[in-house]
């Protein structure tokens, strides 16, 4: 299995949204940022995305190929086994990550970067503070029509981290160090209320809130800036399609899914037994 070595590594998940995803794979192609992979996992896309794809990239209906395109190297996955939106994003870094000392970012197959400099800004941030996780604002569709922005901010105190799941601070662009990943304990993933291998919704709060324990306010940073654009309110969303799930799922996130130590900057990556008992 060939991995990606790059510095800065993109994530592309995507299931059924074959009007957009074109755009998402060029916002990301068109970062100034010359070391960047980009990992594009279709989810079983029932609709005509499979053939964008191949279309987009040039290669024929094949489940996994790589290609260098530029100074891009990108790695395209159909999966066999449905993972969904969090699960494509542990799964690839954990098989198709080589570095893991890149950063990993996430662009989902239905939005885009809006500022061609996303990765070149974000990277910076890890090399000036020493940062393991750093994410910016966006713009979120519906709040464009208000005018506001999106709904990232500053995380709140540390204390609050540990004591309360009753706030949501990192949403897009949202990115961390790829060894991270391995720090998170598989099971925590694994849906609860049926057999699915991931959470079937709420993926990406699954993964967000063990990273935010695991990095606490000392090794994190929040760029008040909008590189991304998310749209939300369109029937490819998850919040649109299935609102009283998201609504379950999250709840269960937040009260029940085992929470995480901080681990200091003293310690070492390696560290391990992260869990609360």
């Amino acid at each position: 299995m060939q991995q990606l070595s790059n510095r800065f590594i993109i994530i592309i998940p995507v299931f059924n949204a074959a009007t957009l995803i074109g755009a998402a794979i060029e916002s990301v192609m068109s970062q100034e940022f010359d070391n960047l992979g980009i990992i594009i996992r279709d989810d079983i896309s029932t609709d005509g995305t499979p053939a964008v794809l191949h279309q987009l990239l040039g290669i024929d209906g094949v489940n996994t190929t790589y290609k260098r395109v530029g100074k891009k190297d990108i790695c395209y996955v159909r999966n066999n086994e449905k993972l969904y939106g969090g699960g494509n994003t542990y799964h690839s870094v954990l098989h198709y990550v080589k570095n893991k000392d890149a950063v990993i970012g996430v662009v989902d197959g239905d939005d885009q970067l809006i500022d061609n400099k996303a990765a070149k800004k974000i990277y910076r941030l890890y090399e000036k503070h020493n940062m393991w996780m750093v994410w910016s604002q966006h713009q979120s569709r519906q709040l464009q029509q208000q005018g506001l922005t999106g709904y990232s901010s500053r995380l709140p105190p540390d204390e609050i981290i540990y004591s309360s799941r009753n706030y949501w601070a990192v949403s897009h662009f949202r990115t961390c160090k790829a060894w991270l990943f391995n720090k998170i304990n598989r099971k925590d993933l694994k849906d609860p209320f049926c057999e699915a291998p991931f959470f079937r919704v709420a993926g990406d709060a699954a993964l967000l809130y063990p990273l935010i324990e695991l990095c606490g306010n000392q090794k994190s940073f929040f760029l008040d800036e909008v590189l991304y654009l998310y749209n939300d309110g369109l029937c490819t969303n998850e919040a649109a399609l299935y609102p009283s799930d998201v609504s379950k799922y999250t709840q269960y996130i937040r009260e029940v899914q085992h929470r995480y130590k901080q681990q200091s900057a003293l310690q070492s990556k390696a560290a391990t037994n992260m869990l609360i008992p």
